[in-house]
């Protein structure tokens, strides 16, 4: 997918030239799949790439891996359910900032947030994915969905209060577009409706 697309988009109007694909519904599929699926990323897992890996049902890193989500500094939405996702995974507040920000962080901190199961050398990467989806087969590991978790989100009156500083936040990065104000719409769609229905506003 090449990313001038938007560009051309945003300059002639024209959604045609926006590929016709349904990642979104690939990564529900994937996600509510009785069998374990455990992304094993290395080099960049960036938009959609991370995105996919959110839907798996663990993520094992190489380190130094970078990660984002960085749609609003190109004038879209995550729109494959990582708005979602995210914050089901590491929690509001966490989310909304590496959304908003476009930050690009490296698999350590993904780690720390709790969004990256397990950071491995380069070398064991895929025998430790291979192993990680037996042990979620077999009952050792937990067999999670990030869309359908709700221990991060906390109240919904917190959820608000996040996303009201979360809507200050976005008035000072971009006081001029509108993508990151409709970002925190979706988000906040998915706290108020549950996550699918936020994947499909």
């Amino acid at each position: 997918f090449d990313i001038n697309v938007f560009q051309q988009v945003h300059e002639t109007g024209d959604l045609s030239l926006l590929p016709q694909v349904s990642v979104d519904l690939l990564c529900n599929l994937m996600e509510d799949s009785g069998k374990p699926v455990v992304a094993a990323v290395e080099g960049l897992a960036i938009g959609g790439g991370l995105e996919l890996a959110l839907a798996c049902h663990a993520r094992v890193a190489a380190p130094r891996a970078q990660l984002s989500l960085p749609e609003l500094a190109l004038g879209v939405i995550p729109g494959f359910g990582g708005t979602q996702r995210l914050s089901r995974l590491v929690g509001l507040s966490k989310a909304t900032d590496m959304i908003l920000r476009s930050k690009s962080i490296l698999s350590e901190e993904g780690h720390k947030m709790g969004f990256i199961d397990a950071v491995v050398l380069h070398g064991d990467l895929l025998t430790m994915s291979r192993k990680w989806a037996l042990d979620i087969a077999f009952g050792r590991k937990p067999f999670l969905r990030s869309l359908h978790r709700t221990d991060k989100i906390g109240s919904l009156s917190e959820a608000r209060a996040i996303l009201k500083n979360s809507r200050q936040l976005a008035n000072k990065i971009a006081p001029n577009t509108s993508q990151h104000h409709i970002c925190i719409d979706v988000i906040e769609e998915g706290i108020i409706h549950g996550g699918y229905s936020g994947v499909l506003k």
